[in-house]
């Protein structure tokens, strides 16, 4: 009888620690990884979450710059993409707002476009 208990605690414990070994990837916003057929590169597909976080990120640091102060910037997120939007008076700004978004965690230059006019 003690032989059958011992046998049915260690399978519960197997399938325990086995279910504890699943994918995870830390309680945060869920992406899905695939392929692009066209090239058979891998890609992930960023959620709305990781997007609103990733435009509240960049509008706080944009708004944070003291040369920035007198320009108004349009940030806009979809798909980890950044866009930028907005006229500046001089290259300076546009460039020093390119430079923040890049310093910004979860931004890369790739998923950037500067879209900044410069006023004549």
């Amino acid at each position: 009888m003690f032989r059958n208990l011992k046998v049915a605690f260690c399978l519960i414990a197997c399938f325990s620690v086995l279910s504890a070994c699943g994918p995870s990837n830390g309680g945060g916003a869920k992406t899905e990884k695939g392929a692009d057929a066209s090239t058979g590169t891998a890609t992930a597909t960023v959620t709305t979450a990781d997007d609103s976080k990733l435009q509240t990120d960049v509008e706080a640091k944009l708004k944070a710059e003291p040369s920035l102060k007198d320009v108004k910037i349009e940030v806009k997120v979809a798909g980890g993409q950044i866009t930028l939007s907005g006229t500046v008076k001089k290259p300076e700004e546009k460039d020093k707002a390119e430079e923040i978004v890049n310093g910004v965690i979860g931004t890369t230059k790739a998923g950037l476009v500067n879209d900044i006019q410069i006023a004549e």
